[in-house]
């Protein structure tokens, strides 16, 4: 069973954020690509706080 990568209420969220670009004489690519930094950042900041983790399970595991 596949699972959805957003929920409906980041979808709409979105989209939202995009009408708005468009109606501010945005271009789509440029829209998209605001969106796509978005991701990005999010991306980064889970990748982050996934290492942070990873490294406190390996310090609570090892002896001194």
């Amino acid at each position: 069973m596949s699972r959805r990568r957003h929920t409906p209420e980041q979808m709409i969220t979105a989209l939202r954020e995009a009408e708005v670009g468009l109606a501010n004489g945005k271009t789509v690519g440029m829209v998209s690509r605001e969106l796509g930094k978005e991701n990005a950042r999010l991306k980064r900041a889970v990748a982050n706080l996934t290492v942070d983790k990873l490294i406190l399970e390996e310090a609570t595991k090892g002896t001194f």
